[in-house]
């Protein structure tokens, strides 16, 4: 997408968080001795992120926020321009939405279309015809091996987003 003023706008998508998710550690994220340690890399993550963002790129966080205390991360993004967009997960609590709307630019608990051949969400999405492609969280290592579906999990992608790049090549 082109912003007015003629630069090339990035989107950038990632999910499952699970900030303050203390189980995440135990059967997954085991690299890490303490959910502290764990939400200080997302931390991490979200800074190194900050400093690729040009004001306007997108941000898509696809779910499984986790711990709305920490809700600042996202703000981060935010100070430099970055325009927020989020989808709910499944550990998502729709009673968190006003907190949501309150740091994201757009809070959504469905998946979107971002345009007839692409779907962004949290849960995989079945997609027919063929030639259309779904960027998706939730499946925390159980990658789908077929034509069109790209996970973005934060653990599937060695905590490094998805960007433009990775579905121009799944088209």
């Amino acid at each position: 997408a082109l912003e007015e003023s003629g630069r090339i706008v990035t989107n950038y998508f990632t999910s499952d968080w699970h900030l303050g998710h203390e189980s995440i550690i135990e059967w997954e994220r085991t690299q890490f001795s303490t959910i502290q340690e764990h939400d200080e890399a997302i931390l991490e993550f979200v800074r190194k992120l900050a400093k690729k963002i040009k004001p306007g790129d997108n941000v898509y966080m696809l779910g499984d926020y986790g711990d709305i205390d920490k809700l600042w991360y996202i703000d981060e993004l935010t100070h430099v321009g970055a325009h927020t967009i989020f989808i709910a997960g499944n550990h998502d609590k729709f009673a968190d939405k006003e907190k949501f709307e309150q740091h994201f630019d757009e809070v959504y608990w469905h998946p979107i279309y971002l345009s007839e051949r692409l779907i962004v969400s949290h849960f995989p999405q079945a997609i027919w015809p063929s030639g259309v492609v779904n960027i998706h969280g939730h499946n925390h290592g159980a990658i789908i091996d077929a034509l069109g579906y790209i996970t973005c999990s934060i653990n599937d992608t060695d905590f490094t987003p998805i960007t433009d790049k990775h579905i121009n090549s799944a088209f």
